[in-house]
């Protein structure tokens, strides 16, 4: 938790790819308070020729396009902290692909937390079973 999936309208090189996961990751542990050690990252690349956007090809626009979907916890971050996200990821993935399409998407999905988790564990029961701090 969480788990970032980043789509791109360009085949990066692999160094930038790596790049954008680190990138992506500092993000999300700074603005949005999660664990670095928990935060995954995938990112993948569609051939030249499958992405459109007003059915025109990408690519004839001359930018690159791009689709980044975060899913985290409900409850877990503030609308603020949402925003701060959507708009710095915005601006790291333009910084580091070049012009991209305004149409280029970062969407933060908040999901109930009896209805994913990792390691064969719902985050609900995570949090069931977390032990009491004894002060």
């Amino acid at each position: 938790m969480p788990y970032l999936a980043l789509k791109l309208s360009t085949i990066p090189p692999a160094p930038l790819a790596r790049q954008l996961a680190i990138t992506l990751t500092e993000l999300t542990v700074t603005l949005l308070r999660k664990r670095r050690e928990l935060t995954a990252v995938t990112v993948e690349s569609l051939p030249r020729g499958q992405w459109f956007i007003g059915a025109a090809a990408v690519e004839s626009q001359g930018k690159a396009a791009f689709h980044l979907e975060i899913v985290v916890t409900e409850g877990t971050n503030s609308d603020a902290e949402k925003a701060d996200f959507v708009a710095a990821s915005y601006a790291a993935l333009e910084s580091a692909l070049g012009a991209v399409a305004l149409t280029s998407y970062v969407v933060i999905r908040d999901v109930d937390g009896r209805a994913w988790g990792y390691g064969g564990m719902s985050q609900a029961a995570r949090k069931e079973v977390r032990p009491v701090a004894i002060v």
